[in-house]
C-alpha cells in the first residue's frame, strides 16, 4: 500500500510513503528521506492500538 499525500511534495510532485509491518495492531508509515541544503526532511510514524 502507499500514500502519496504523506510525503514531501518537490516540483508538484509527492513522494510515495510506503505501508510496513501492516497487522491488527501495528503499522509502519515510512516517507522517503530527502536531503537538500537545509538539512535531511523525512518521517517514520509507527501507529499501534
Amino acid at each position: 500500500m502507499q500514500i502519496t499525500s504523506f510525503g514531501i511534495i518537490i516540483n508538484g510532485v509527492p513522494e510515495q510513503t510506503q505501508v510496513t509491518n501492516l497487522s491488527a495492531h501495528t503499522a509502519t508509515l515510512n516517507a522517503p528521506t530527502i536531503f537538500t541544503p537545509s538539512g535531511a526532511f523525512g518521517r517514520i510514524v509507527q501507529l499501534s492500538r
